[in-house]
């Protein structure tokens, strides 16, 4: 049971850390070890960005012009314009990959964004829960099919499963920041699946509960005591990431000999 005093975080001052964002904890939840090296002392992989990043946020920029009423076509083929040359590819290459992004606006502009009435679209919000700092930027918060709700768009090779909203910590993080923050409480929340393998856009939305969203804000309060408690960084508390498993920072947290 959390109690409402604050927690000793000194450990943030030291680590020039600020704040919690869900990426950042979902990184600690892999390996506290990369989580340092991303995190704190802001070490990056080498080589190119990964299309899947690029992809996803040129598709974010011209859906929120789809919401807004503009040109989100252009907005899109620009951006994408814009990246070429800069990333890597694995299943798509460019050209393919640009064609999909424009389709998926379209497909959206025609048969669904008339379900959306926006009010808030990527703003980043900085809050507390009790005593830990945490910030995040929901894609979508406004109206959906008429209610409250908290959305955010995603991009991948398969839909999601159905159970992946309540479960999410990421949502529920959202919801929490945009309760205290700017006194909207979801009736819903959800995700829009943007599915390359099948050209699909997949929405899924659930119920917002109060009480799963706190079980979810608990559960990372946990975690980070600890950490706090241990005033290190193990190299692998969870054993997520097996030696075996690689991964950009592979060899970097984990030397020849420790494997």
């Amino acid at each position: 049971t959390h109690q409402e005093e604050r927690l000793d975080m000194s450990w943030y001052s030291e680590y020039n850390m600020t704040s919690w964002s869900y990426s950042h904890y979902s990184l600690a939840l892999q390996c506290l070890r990369k989580y340092k090296l991303v995190c704190v002392d802001k070490l990056e992989p080498e080589g190119l960005e990964s299309s899947d990043l690029g992809f996803g946020t040129a598709l974010h920029a011209g859906i929120n012009d789809v919401l807004a009423g503009v040109d989100a076509i252009s907005t899109f083929t620009l951006h994408w314009q814009a990246l070429e040359g800069t990333m890597s590819y694995t299943r798509y290459n460019h050209e393919a990959l640009g064609s999909m992004g424009v389709e998926f606006l379209r497909k959206f502009e025609k048969l669904h964004a008339k379900k959306y009435i926006v009010q808030k679209a990527e703003q980043r919000i900085y809050s507390s829960y009790k005593g830990v700092k945490i910030e995040g930027t929901p894609d979508f918060i406004g109206l959906y099919e008429g209610r409250p709700s908290l959305r955010d768009y995603k991009t991948s090779s398969t839909n999601y499963a159905k159970e992946k909203i309540p479960s999410s910590l990421q949502l529920n993080l959202y919801a929490y920041l945009a309760q205290k923050e700017l006194g909207f409480t979801p009736e819903t929340l959800g995700y829009d699946v943007f599915n390359k393998g099948l050209g699909s856009i997949q929405h899924l939305t659930r119920d917002f509960s109060e009480k799963i969203m706190l079980t979810h804000l608990h559960a990372m309060l946990d975690y980070i005591e600890m950490m706090d408690k241990q005033k290190t960084y193990p190299k692998n508390v969870n054993n997520f990431m097996a030696y075996n498993k690689p991964c950009d920072f592979f060899n970097i947290c984990f030397p020849k000999e420790e494997k």
